[in-house]
């Protein structure tokens, strides 16, 4: 994963407004705050990721997945041993804007669709995280993200055994990711 986030960072050195390098070094990034030890290597490494999916966005504002990630990217930074609970609050609102906006942009968008899914489970909304999670899943079901974000809200439901399927789903589709 590391040497990812360096190949993606040497390919900006080549190509600095390229929009989708930065929000796929974003969504790495993202994923890769799991494998850090410390709750200040975590939290600088989404500081980082925010600001590529920030850079994402500002380059290309009517990118689906720029927005996408950005939003995956408060998703996770809002996280209560980082911030207070309102910081945590204004964290999700702001994902769940940036993920009404990739919709908007694309509502045919799987990526999108999951990631607003698991900003929905984090807000409680579990019903509605469901729902669109299941669109997701029907408009591409061959992506490691929808079917990781699925079995989350299948294990927040307490449909364990479905959970278990759904990530071993997302370990076959990316082996070797988080």
């Amino acid at each position: 994963v590391e040497a990812a986030i360096l190949a993606y960072q040497n390919a900006l050195t080549v190509d600095p407004n390229n929009a989708e390098i930065w929000w796929k070094l974003a969504r790495i990034q993202t994923y890769s705050s799991s494998f850090l030890i410390t709750n200040d290597e975590k939290k600088a490494r989404l500081e980082e990721a925010l600001q590529s999916a920030t850079k994402a966005v500002e380059l290309a504002p009517d990118n689906s997945n720029a927005h996408a990630v950005r939003a995956f990217a408060l998703d996770w930074s809002a996280n209560r041993n980082f911030y207070t609970a309102e910081e945590v609050q204004d964290f999700l609102i702001e994902a769940e804007n940036e993920a009404l906006q990739a919709q908007q942009l694309d509502n045919s968008n799987a990526l999108a669709l999951a990631y607003f899914a698991e900003v929905l489970v984090d807000q409680q909304k579990w019903d509605q995280a469901e729902l669109i999670i299941k669109q997701a899943l029907d408009l591409d079901d061959s992506l490691m993200d929808v079917h990781r974000v699925y079995a989350y809200v299948l294990e927040t439901l307490a449909q364990y055994n479905l959970a278990i399927t759904e990530y071993d789903k997302a370990i076959a589709i990316e082996p070797n990711f988080t």
